[in-house]
């Protein structure tokens, strides 16, 4: 399978999304007779096109942007990506500080994974740590979003080059252009979510460590993605060290985190103190009721301390391994309000409210319902859209009305995700038909093609849901579109709310894999 049908099946839409969300019918369009991809995807009047984006909340209740370029420039970025895959990847394999260098997925879960299966920071710290008395530890500041998308071409070819040949005959230029194409012709920032962005990212990176490195050739120490851990002889060396890495990362125009920047003896922890603590708690195979109330305990406590880190995420995998039948109606009450603190985990959660289902055991779906609706009001206010689609897409799996004063909230946006979810729960009964449709309805015209709502707009008029505007056809007179709506594409699958082992398995796959 190559690059190209990779990125277009498992690496466009961001992990982050419920898995009725995916891009499978796209990269099967391209296998199908009469779809000629390059003609379909050529290049559109406008030359540029506006991501739909995408909101969520980290750790910390910081934002987040995801952001979903149009089909047309993400076909192109990845076409340009599969054809100098060789190059860009051995461009990678370079770095010798990274712990995040890209390769294609071998299972076949997502396009593009870690070279690295699981999490090798740890030991590569006791591996470390033995060469030295100091610790850097520093980050990039909003790594995606500042990226220049000219640093491209400096990356793979340095800077000279790239600037004194400017034409598409270089691939890092040509992967500059169409990048910028994607996001309305801006340099500054690069989609978060999509699999080339991770590439791309790591390529420029690469770039900064092999940098590095020749200043420093004996350095001990890694970075992970956006972040270095650097081991130092003395405190002197750490801020040669500090030194050199800003003016590596400002030959790219970027900057470190100041407020995550600190120079600190050794020894330190090698991982977090409550990583530990979870870890070493004595959870029975099979809990009683108080045994899983003192874990519990334990984590939400846990969770106050460290408000930045994945304490109840870690939890819930932990939770995973119990067999909690005989105290069933405890542990939902458990899941439920961790669904209430971190909506972030909808994914988990629904994983164990699925295998228990699937036990027999019954659901108390008013519980459930009030935990999910207060969470769509609640986060609709925050902008956390993501949380939000969760809270629609757990309504959809397993039957829950809303109400329609939480509905009405819902009209509020307009992210295309929440608009899509809101139209089949309409068409499913699942919210009343009278909701006032209007903010949606307006969207429904030519203009929006490839503007931020172009996937409301093709699934909604895709699907049947929404009429056009102007009573024109032209989603199926659009040249990518049409052929995309001929050829059966769909971004969104309203018939995948079956509750079923192979559901079970595809929302714990992304968990196991980051």
């Amino acid at each position: 399978m190559t690059v190209l049908d990779n990125m277009l099946r498992r690496g466009y839409f961001p992990k982050e999304l419920p898995p009725c969300f995916n891009t499978k019918t796209l990269a099967d369009a391209l296998n199908k007779t009469g779809f000629v991809a390059d003609d379909v995807f050529k290049a559109p009047r406008t030359s540029v096109s506006l991501p739909t984006s995408h909101s969520l909340i980290n750790p910390g209740k910081n934002r987040r942007q995801l952001q979903i370029p149009h089909p047309t420039h993400f076909y192109s970025l990845s076409k340009a990506l599969n054809d100098n895959w060789n190059d860009i990847i051995s461009h990678c394999q370079c770095s010798t500080l990274s712990l995040s260098t890209p390769k294609l997925d071998p299972e076949n879960n997502r396009a593009i994974v870690l070279n690295e299966s699981g999490d090798v920071r740890p030991l590569r710290r006791i591996a470390d740590r033995t060469h030295g008395n100091f610790l850097l530890v520093c980050d990039i500041a909003a790594f995606y979003n500042s990226i220049y998308t000219h640093s491209i071409p400096w990356a793979f070819h340095t800077k000279g080059v790239a600037k004194q040949l400017r034409k598409d005959s270089l691939y890092g230029n040509l992967i500059d252009k169409l990048t910028r194409n994607g996001q309305d012709g801006q340099t500054r920032g690069i989609p978060t979510g999509t699999d080339t962005s991770f590439v791309i990212g790591e390529s420029i990176l690469s770039a900064v460590d092999r940098e590095i490195v020749s200043r420093h050739p004996h350095i001990k120490g890694f970075r992970f993605y956006d972040d270095f851990e650097i081991v130092c002889q003395d405190e002197i060396s750490a801020r040669e060290v500090l030194i050199t890495i800003e003016e590596c990362l400002r030959e790219f125009e970027l900057q470190l985190n100041d407020r995550k920047t600190r120079i600190v003896s050794l020894p330190e922890p090698l991982d977090h103190e409550w990583v530990s603590a979870l870890r070493n708690f004595s959870l029975n195979p099979i809990p009683t009721g108080m045994c899983l109330v003192d874990f519990t305990d334990l984590a939400f406590r846990l969770s106050k301390n460290f408000p930045h880190d994945q304490v109840l995420k870690y939890a819930l995998k932990i939770l995973f391994k119990v067999d909690a039948t005989e105290i069933w109606l405890i542990y939902q009450d458990i899941l439920l309000q961790i669904l209430r603190s971190e909506p972030q985990l909808a994914r988990l959660v629904s994983h164990q409210l699925i295998t228990y289902s699937l036990k027999g055991l019954s659901l108390g779906k008013e519980k459930l319902k009030e935990t999910l609706e207060n969470n769509i009001t609640r986060y609709m206010k925050l902008g956390a859209t993501n949380e939000v689609v969760w809270c629609i897409w757990m309504c959809l799996l397993f039957g829950l009305h809303i109400d329609e004063k939480v509905a009405s909230v819902l009209t509020q946006t307009d992210d295309s995700f929440i608009g899509i979810l809101v139209l089949d729960a309409r068409e499913k009964g699942l919210i009343d038909e009278s909701l006032d449709m209007t903010r949606w309805s307006q969207l429904m015209k030519e203009d929006e093609i490839y503007n931020k709502s172009w996937l409301f707009v093709y699934e909604a008029a895709a699907q049947g849901w929404l009429p056009i505007l102007d009573a024109s056809d032209y989603i199926n007179m659009h040249d990518c579109f049409g052929a995309l709506n001929s050829f059966g594409v769909r971004f969104y699958n309203p018939a995948n709310y079956n509750i079923t082992q192979s559901l079970l398995q595809e929302l714990y796959l992304y968990e196991r894999m980051y």
